[in-house]
C-alpha cells in the first residue's frame, strides 16, 4: 500500500467526505445537503440566481460561518464583478462575522490570476500548513475568455462564440487536483438566462444556468437562489 500511495499525487483521503462539511447558519440551505451534511471540503458547488436574488448573500453567510466554527481557518474570494468594496464594507463583514484577518478578496476576472494563482501561490500556502476550507468564484460568467484576454481591443474579433465556455471547462478542470488535495470546498456563484426549449418551459423550467455543461458537470452540487417576494419577503 505505501508504494501504491506514492504514485497517489492526493496521497491518504479520507473514505467519507461527509465528515467534513462546510455550513451555512441558514436552516433552509443545510436542509438541501440532509441532515447533518453540508458542503464536503473539496468539492465543488454551483449557486444560481437572478440578479439581486441573494446568491452573494448566500456566499457571505458561508464564509461568516467558516469563521465561526474554525478560529484558524482562512477565506478567499475571487471577485469577477469588481464589487467587493460596495457589497462587504466593514460594517457588513461584521455584521456576517468574516474576520478581515482571515479573509482576502482578489478583484480580477482574468483566468489566469484566478486558476494560475490557487494552482500556484494558494497552493503553496496549503502546502506550507494554511487551514483553506473555502474559496469562492463570485461569478462564473464575468471572467474573461482567453481568447478575449488577449484582444487588442473590442473590435478584435479573436473572442470567438465559445470562448469564455471553453475557458472555464479548462480551467475549472486544472484547479481540479488542488481542491481535492487541499479539501478546499469551492462555491461558483453564476447569472441565469431564459431557458428557451419549449419542453422545459411546459415542465415549469422557465431559467437555465448561463454556464456550459462542462463546466456544470465539474459541480457536485447546485442551488438556485430567489428572492421571496411579498410581505413575507418584506419581513
Amino acid at each position: 500500500k505505501e508504494k501504491l500511495n506514492k504514485m497517489d499525487s492526493l496521497g491518504e483521503r479520507s473514505a467519507n467526505p461527509h465528515l467534513d462539511v462546510i455550513t451555512w447558519r441558514s436552516p433552509s440551505v443545510n436542509f438541501a445537503f440532509g441532515k447533518g451534511q453540508g458542503l464536503p471540503r473539496g468539492y465543488v458547488m454551483l449557486i444560481g440566481g437572478p440578479p439581486k436574488g441573494g446568491k452573494s448573500t448566500t456566499v457571505n453567510d458561508a464564509i461568516g460561518s467558516v469563521h465561526a466554527e474554525r478560529p484558524d481557518a482562512f477565506v478567499i474570494k475571487f471577485d469577477t464583478e469588481f464589487r467587493e468594496d460596495l457589497q462587504l464594507p466593514p460594517a457588513t463583514k461584521k455584521m456576517w462575522g468574516i474576520d478581515d484577518s482571515r479573509y482576502k478578496c482578489y478583484q480580477t476576472n482574468q483566468p489566469a490570476e484566478i486558476y494560475d494563482r490557487m494552482n500556484g501561490e494558494i497552493a503553496k500556502m496549503c502546502e506550507d500548513g494554511m487551514d483553506l476550507p473555502l474559496v469562492v468564484i463570485d461569478s462564473l460568467n464575468q471572467i474573461q475568455g482567453r481568447r478575449q484576454s488577449e484582444a487588442k481591443g473590442v473590435m478584435d474579433q479573436r473572442a470567438a462564440f465559445g470562448d469564455l465556455a471553453r475557458t472555464l471547462q479548462d480551467c475549472t478542470k486544472s484547479i481540479l487536483p488542488t481542491i481535492r488535495k487541499y479539501h478546499i470546498a469551492l462555491l461558483f456563484t453564476c447569472h441565469i438566462g431564459a431557458e428557451l426549449d419549449p419542453g422545459e418551459v411546459m415542465r415549469g423550467n422557465k431559467v437555465r444556468p448561463k454556464v456550459a455543461f462542462g463546466t456544470q458537470h465539474m459541480c457536485e452540487y447546485y442551488a438556485y437562489v430567489e428572492p421571496i417576494l411579498g410581505q413575507r419577503g418584506r419581513k
